[in-house]
């Protein structure tokens, strides 16, 4: 269950939503994959851990725009402390996207975090039906992040 599930009754239904998108994602991943630590959800994402210290993968969604609605999977890494890790991933990159299977979005315009992150912009969560098929799009996408980016540290 979330942590925070003693305000369950302030949320709004979009918010309850999103928990038990997160709750059940969570259930997916516990069932169906070995190895994966989740060290936090809320109501817009869950991190799991992956073997960096304060380094996660994020996996967020962003429903709030009209016309997109979307879904990623990130690797976050604060800049105060870990920059040289980002540096590393960075000078693989080539080989980080040739191995992951697709072009990454790496950002280094934050002031607090650096991200390398995928979207799935096909997401609605009001479809839980789609529900499975989310899970296993960002489940695949985590593990790919672990495998890939944990031969560069």
């Amino acid at each position: 269950m979330i942590e925070k599930e003693s305000n369950q009754n302030s949320l709004t239904p979009r918010q309850r939503e999103q928990q038990d998108f997160w709750n059940n994602f969570k259930e997916f991943i516990l069932k169906k994959t070995q190895g994966l630590r989740f060290s936090s959800i809320d109501k817009h994402q869950c991190d799991i851990d992956f073997g960096f210290p304060k380094i996660h993968i994020s996996c967020k969604m962003d429903i709030r725009r009209k016309d997109i609605k979307e879904l990623r999977c990130e690797i976050d890494i604060p800049n105060a402390h870990k920059s040289n890790i980002y540096q590393r991933f960075l000078s693989y990159k080539h080989d980080i996207e040739d191995e992951f299977g697709e072009r990454l979005m790496w950002i280094e315009d934050s002031q607090t975090i650096r991200r390398i992150r995928v979207f799935r912009y096909d997401f609605y969560i009001d479809k839980k039906g789609r529900w499975p098929e989310y899970f296993e799009w960002l489940s695949m996408k985590t593990q790919k992040f672990q495998e890939v980016f944990t031969k560069y540290k």
